[in-house]
């Protein structure tokens, strides 16, 4: 079921229409460089980006990228904790290994079978090709 479906058809446009007016309201009687005129300034100023996902026919445009956070989040953890391990290139190697099996999870593509195409290609590269 569609999010508009779920919330009802005029709920987000009723939001989004009053929104901006007390973003402006607000922008007027707080600090241009406090953090709530700043947030106040940015909202406005991306307006058409922020609504976008409110917009008919863009039901599956997300209002937040969690689900990519979430699903990049072990292999920037586990990049991040094997940075240095046993040598000073194996951050770089797990980090080439890391990015391939996240890239093939979010496609859903056989992680092992890149894995097993992609290593003894790099392995019988250059340096000037491993690295730019």
């Amino acid at each position: 079921m569609w999010r508009k479906q779920k919330r009802g058809p005029a709920a987000a446009e009723m939001i989004l229409h009053r929104l901006p007016q007390r973003l402006s309201q607000e922008s007027l009687t707080v600090l241009p460089k406090s953090d709530l005129g700043k947030a106040c300034t940015y909202a406005l100023g991306r307006w058409t980006e922020l609504t976008r996902y409110a917009k008919p026919g863009r039901g599956h445009v997300e209002i937040d990228n969690n689900w990519v956070e979430n699903g990049i989040r072990p292999t920037a953890l586990g990049r991040n904790n094997w940075f240095f391990v046993g040598h000073p290139d194996a951050g770089w190697i797990a980090g080439v290994i890391y990015s391939v099996v996240g890239t093939c999870k979010l496609l859903k593509l056989d992680s092992e079978a890149n894995l097993n195409w992609v290593l003894p290609q790099l392995a019988a590269a250059t340096v000037k090709e491993q690295r730019p």
